[in-house]
Formats: structure tokens, C-alpha cells, sequence
């Protein structure tokens, strides 16, 4: 029960939301493809707390896109 409450609150899902917001307002319009931008912008999203699942997902579209 608390379990569900968890991963209904705290989803991968909204994760994902919070994180690409989070890297969209701290890094706009820095280029991720430069491999020291895309470390201080993976060890960022690391340090709120991010899963690395989470953070992979997000540097890989976002490279993928400038």
C-alpha cells in the first residue's frame, strides 16, 4: 500500500517530467554534445537526486536534439 502511494507520487514517469524541466531551465541553450558540458550536466541532475537511468535517458535525447 505505501509502496503504491510511492511510485504513484514519485513515478519514473514524473521523474523524467521534473528532470527534463530541471536540465532544460539550468543548462538552455548549452550544447550537451561537448563531452565536459554533458558531465556537468549528468553530475547536476546526480547530485537532485536523479536515478541514472533517469539522467542517461535525458543527456541521450538531448544530445540527440542540438
Amino acid at each position: 500500500m505505501i509502496q503504491d502511494v510511492i511510485a504513484a507520487t514519485f513515478g519514473a514517469g514524473d521523474e523524467k517530467k521534473r528532470a527534463k524541466a530541471l536540465l532544460d531551465k539550468k543548462f538552455r541553450g548549452v550544447n550537451l554534445r561537448d563531452p565536459k558540458n554533458l558531465r556537468r550536466a549528468s553530475a547536476f541532475l546526480q547530485r537532485c537526486g536523479f536515478s541514472s537511468h533517469v539522467i542517461f535517458d535525458l543527456m541521450r535525447r538531448r544530445a540527440e536534439e542540438d
